[in-house]
């Protein structure tokens, strides 16, 4: 039998999330890799990051090669890397035309992370690479104005046509 974690959720999470919470045990620090594994990634205090969202701008359609890319916001000292990295920095083509850093495996290529000044400390992790997060559902939904016409909509996940339209987590 799984056991609960000792934490408290803020209200702003949903009863979904609650349910999930409830199912599964929460680590404290989930891990991932790249598709050659000489990237690894780890995150700490991932029981405070389950703000788990689907972006379906352009850059990440490209970044990603799918119909969406998934990620979590977290503090950048709650993240560690092991293994080679490349950064990629450009003004990014969606309409905000915000600077944008992409984080790759050095080797294989793999998306890792993004960074831009509006996250501030922050940075956000692609949760493909991390297993941990195949359990967790999808709460947010940004640049739904560019989503597929063949893909639904997240159940429960809440809608945003531009990423104005949602703000950053506090920590």
């Amino acid at each position: 039998m799984l056991t609960q974690p000792s934490f408290s959720l803020p209200t702003i999470y949903s009863s979904s999330y609650s349910l999930h919470k409830q199912r599964y045990a929460m680590p404290t620090t989930v891990h991932g890799h790249c598709l050659c594994r000489e990237t690894l990634i780890s995150v700490d205090n991932i029981e405070d990051y389950q703000d788990h969202r689907a972006c379906h701008c352009a850059d990440c359609k490209r970044t990603c090669g799918g119909a969406f890319s998934t990620s979590v916001i977290v503090p950048k000292r709650h993240i560690h890397y092991t293994g080679p990295i490349k950064e990629f920095t450009y003004l990014s083509r969606v309409p905000n035309g915000r600077v944008v850093t992409r984080v790759f495996c050095g080797t294989c290529g793999s998306c890792v992370a993004f960074r831009s000044p509006v996250f501030r400390d922050m940075e956000a992790v692609f949760t493909g690479l991390i297993p941990y997060f195949s359990t967790v559902p999808i709460k947010i939904e940004i640049w739904t104005k560019d989503r597929w016409n063949c893909i639904s909509q997240f159940t429960d996940a809440s809608q945003h046509k531009i990423v104005e339209g949602y703000s950053l987590p506090k920590f």
